[in-house]
Parts: structure tokens; C-alpha cells; sequence
């Protein structure tokens, strides 16, 4: 079995989902989000699917560094 993020290594920018601070049956929370992120070791991980829950300028200070919140309208050039 994959450890989680196996194929996403050595990407420069990753995605994923980090829909609030409590666990969720179908989508990863910010903190599993943040330790997949980790993982991955990407310079830059946005996490997206995000609730009303989490205050966006709230947890882009609260995220650790190259980890950052999505917002609607993000692009990004790869």
C-alpha cells in the first residue's frame, strides 16, 4: 500500500483538500491536510474545499510556512 503522498512527491505546488479542524468522513481535515503536506515536502501546498468554519486570514496565519489557504479566483502558473 501507497503511503500518502507517494505520488505527489517532488511536485513544486500541490492541492488538497482540507475541508475544516474536525475530522470529516470523506474529506481530510486541515490537520491531516498539513501532515500530508509534509509529506509531500512541496515548496508551496494550497489547501481548498475549504467551510465557512475556518476564517481565511485566520488560518493563513495559523498554517505553518508554505502552506497556505485557496481562495476562489486562485491561479496559479506552473
Amino acid at each position: 500500500m501507497r503511503e500518502n503522498g507517494d505520488l505527489a512527491r517532488g511536485a513544486n505546488v500541490v492541492a488538497l483538500d482540507g475541508l475544516r479542524p474536525v475530522p470529516h468522513p470523506s474529506h481530510m481535515s486541515i490537520e491531516e491536510a498539513v501532515a500530508v503536506a509534509r509529506e509531500i515536502g512541496a515548496p508551496a501546498t494550497y489547501l481548498t474545499h475549504l467551510t465557512h468554519v475556518s476564517d481565511h486570514a485566520d488560518l493563513a496565519a495559523a498554517l505553518p510556512g508554505g502552506i497556505f489557504p485557496a481562495y476562489d479566483g486562485l491561479r496559479l502558473m506552473l
